[in-house]
């Protein structure tokens, strides 16, 4: 029998999951792929009988781009078919019924048949001498038919006789957010009491709890409660009600054993189950970092042994389950006599073979590690770094671990305390991590984008499909500026904020496109082959797809004709999108969607996108750019478009858009050369200057690099504006107390890796086309009777009653049902 495998990094460390990328051409098949040297792999001993490969990604040449690698038992065959490890370790068994259910059997050798049984926990089922019961406690409120929690668990077999297991309750309902406002008690909410798993054993065992280091035995009556995060701030009013008050009822953790209370911090149990012959461990994800969690011991009600409880609360606790939000636990189960399981190690790539490869979108070596990239080191400082920032908010709890803290918002707030603002991913923090993580190797930088990728998938993105077609499947904007986030929790707007609190406060809203961030979510799931993460791109590039190019609806073609001129929107009679950093996060999100998917579709219509919101001939003076506080974000358009210029690169599609685009970054970068300066350098102009716009400024060194890559007469002036750009922003910034900000570093970091790839960029080698255009059509793009009545006749042909009322439903006064309550004693098999 073959040994299981693991696979060795460079670093030595052995993981079951990692991900391979190619050059172009390299190879077409996984039956060539051999683990070598020059990938940064060691290839010794690897057993690929007990490997699972498969391609997430081609080349357009159908070469493979990317490969996932695991050590996880795979399956093939009509009938079903089998995988089983070495002899003493339990064999693990994969077979397919039928076609609407899979088995997931563990099978031990020391068990005799009579002894096993099954349980089904969704749609899987594993055999083990411990019966699993999802447990959910209570029924419907009255004022629903039913419930509409849905329940999903995955359950990943490694090869080494353990598996994790996460399971995720979920409410696809839409809120109710009066004006715009998202609270907490929602009518919409689920609420949920007696949320957890029931661990029955079927045999005699002596379970334990290894708590601290410390062994204890685990009696009926035994009660380990986690009710918050230990931490110094554990009462913080992050973890606000919807009574703004906040019940944590103790500091960490108590452990009730003997008729005794053992008091602690943070605990991170091991619950052992059996004796040597006949062990079986369980451990659970940041179990202290997204308390609440609980685990007793008691008497099982027909007298049939011990059941160990694991619930998701305290029992005098109930769980506010917003509309759209997901909760997710994981733990792991290891079973019988086996090796302990490798660390949950980040996985591991080789620097120079990833750039080599040009696989990731402006990857490369730091240009110059004592300038810009010297700014961000004080992301992991001890004492302001993120980490640091997660202890002074106290951002821990199932709905808040992961996120950043906003601490820049703080800054017109005279309270004392702790100001609580959340940050929901702006600027894209995820991407800057994975990028300095790949750059540096410090396992530091992954750590964080982990965890904020996981709280985004959750809570940031509104998983709904049943509010405003704008709304469903987008993300929540940061906490308003300026203001705590009170009981909006990560949502945004509270109707307890106060009102005009900046120029154009709006007070109220729901997710928008200017707040879309997809790349660090791609990136994650080529790094990590995550479907969730891949699934999130496609839901939000959806999501910003319909914000801006609309459901094809007549009553909201109507609704469009009396919002035509507000700003940030789409003209749907004349096909132009706004120049603002909305129209450069829809280019973006296509482009993201196109990197995990490889479908073409997404790159041509990125492509469009540019070609209805600049031109190589557009009169900028009349685009009102040097509007600072109203147009700074053209930039963030421009960077979008370099980065549709990288993709049709990367395909060698040097086609009309490509030329497209150039002539367009090139046309804007010279009136950028002869117009832009530093911004704070004209304090007056801005509403509130800080050092966050000395970071934008960073954008604009970024478009220099990369215009001086293509132009043909202004390279050198181009680079020497970039690097006196980028000079001046190191020397502001270097001593500056605002360096620390979440929202400076998040703009540092996300601009980095372009600034470094363009920085010592060889001239362009392609000729670059002229657009046979005199004028731009955006000059004179103004809306007449003609394109109205041509895009009411076409909204007209395609007219169906059903779309209508898709668009009309969730905009009408709907019945305030009461919340879904569970609470009454009722277990039910999930």
């Amino acid at each position: 029998m073959k040994q299981p495998s693991l696979l060795n990094t460079p670093d030595g460390v052995e993981r079951q999951q990692q991900t391979l990328c190619f050059p172009r051409g390299a190879l077409y098949s996984l039956a060539e792929l051999k683990l070598s040297e020059h990938l940064g792999w060691r290839g010794d001993n690897l057993d690929w009988q007990g490997v699972s490969c498969s391609v997430l990604q081609y080349w357009p040449d159908c070469s493979l781009q990317w490969v996932s690698l695991s050590g996880i038992a795979g399956v093939s065959g009509q009938d079903g078919s089998a995988w089983e490890a070495d002899e003493g370790l339990p064999r693990l068994r994969l077979t397919k019924n039928g076609t609407q259910r899979c088995e997931l059997s563990l099978v031990c050798p020391s068990l005799s048949p009579e002894r096993l049984v099954s349980h089904a926990v969704q749609r899987l089922t594993f055999e083990t001498r411990l019966k699993w019961i999802y447990h959910l406690e209570g029924s419907p409120g009255s004022g629903s038919p039913g419930s509409p929690l849905r329940v999903e668990v995955k359950i990943t077999l490694h090869t080494l006789g353990y598996l994790d297991a996460t399971v995720c309750l979920h409410n696809p309902r839409a809120a109710l957010h009066p004006g715009g406002r998202w609270d907490l008690g929602d009518p919409h909410s689920i609420v949920l009491h007696g949320v957890g798993w029931d661990i029955r054993p079927l045999i005699p065992i002596t379970p334990s709890l290894n708590l601290d280091g410390d062994e204890y035995s685990m009696e009926v009556g035994d009660c380990l409660i986690q009710a918050s995060s230990g931490g110094a701030h554990w009462q913080s009013p992050v973890h606000m009600s919807a009574d703004r008050s906040v019940r944590l009822p103790f500091k960490g953790y108590r452990w009730h054993h003997a008729g005794k209370v053992v008091t602690g911090d943070r605990a991170a149990p091991i619950l052992r189950l059996g004796g040597e012959e006949s062990l079986l461990q369980l451990s659970w994800s940041h179990f202290w970092q997204q308390f609440p969690n609980q685990l007793s011991c008691h008497a099982h009600p027909e007298g049939q042994g011990q059941v160990i409880a694991w619930r998701w609360h305290r029992d005098d606790e109930e769980i506010d389950l917003q509309p759209g939000e997901k909760l997710c636990k994981s733990f792991r189960v290891m079973l019988g006599q086996v090796p302990a399981a490798p660390q949950d190690a980040p996985p591991r790539f080789d620097l120079n073979s990833l750039i080599a490869a040009n696989v990731i979108p402006f990857l490369a070596q730091d240009a110059d590690p004592s300038k810009i990239a010297s700014l961000t080191t004080v992301a992991l400082d001890e004492r302001r770094g993120f980490f640091a920032k997660r202890e002074a908010l106290d951002a821990y709890g199932w709905r808040n671990f992961g996120d950043l803290f906003a601490d820049h918002e703080s800054a017109l707030s005279d309270e004392p305390g702790i100001f609580v603002s959340h940050y929901n991913n702006q600027y894209d923090p995820v991407s800057g991590f994975l990028y300095r993580y790949l750059i540096t190797g410090d396992p530091r930088w992954w750590e964080l984008a982990r965890d904020l990728v996981d709280h985004i998938v959750n809570i940031d993105i509104y998983d709904t499909n049943e509010d405003k077609p704008e709304y469903n499947g987008g993300l929540f904007w940061h906490t308003d500026h300026y203001l705590p986030a009170l009981t909006s929790t990560h949502r945004s707007f509270s109707d307890k904020h106060d009102q005009g609190i900046y120029q154009g406060h709006a007070g109220g809203g729901g997710p928008g496109g200017q707040h879309c961030y997809t790349t660090g979510l791609a990136l994650h799931y080529l790094l990590t082959a995550s479907e969730r993460s891949k699934q999130a791109v496609l839901q939000l590039t959806d999501w910003i797809t319909r914000y801006y190019d609309g459901t094809d609806s007549l009553l909201e073609l109507a609704l469009a004709l009396k919002n035509r001129h507000v700003p940030g929107l789409k003209n749907p009679f004349t096909g132009q999108y706004p120049l603002d950093r909305g129209t450069g996060n829809l280019i973006n999100a296509l482009l993201d969607a196109y990197w995990v998917t490889g479908n073409p579709a997404y790159l041509d219509q990125a492509g469009q996108v540019v070609r209805h919101c600049v031109h190589p001939a557009d009169d900028i003076s009349l685009r009102n750019l040097q509007d600072v506080e109203e147009a700074w974000f053209y930039t963030v358009l421009l960077q979008a478009t370099i980065r549709l210029i990288w993709f049709k690169e990367q395909r060698d599609h040097y086609d009309a858009d490509w030329g497209y685009a150039v002539n367009c970054l090139l046309h804007y970068a010279d009136w950028m050369l002869l117009h832009e300066g530093i911004y704070l350098d004209t304090p007056d102009i801005l509403e509130f200057p800080n050092q966050t716009w000395t970071a934008q400024d960073l954008r604009k060194a970024c478009i220099f690099y990369a215009a001086a890559r293509y132009h043909p007469t202004n390279r050198k002036a181009l680079q020497e504006k970039a690097q006196a750009f980028e000079t001046e922003i190191h020397q502001r910034l270097v001593d500056h107390e605002e360096t620390a900000f979440t929202r400076v570093q998040a703009i540092l970091l996300q601009n980095l890796p372009m600034l470094a790839y363009y920085k010592d960029a060889t001239a362009c080698s392609h000729p670059i086309p002229e657009i046979e255009t005199a004028a731009s059509p955006f000059d004179h793009n103004r809306l007449t009777a003609s394109n109205v009545l041509s895009a009411f006749v076409s909204r007209l042909r395609r007219f169906d009653w059903r779309k209508e009322q898709r668009w009309l439903f969730p905009r009408l006064p709907l019945r305030r049902f009461k919340p879904h309550r569970f609470k009454q004693a009722a277990s039910t098999n999930a």
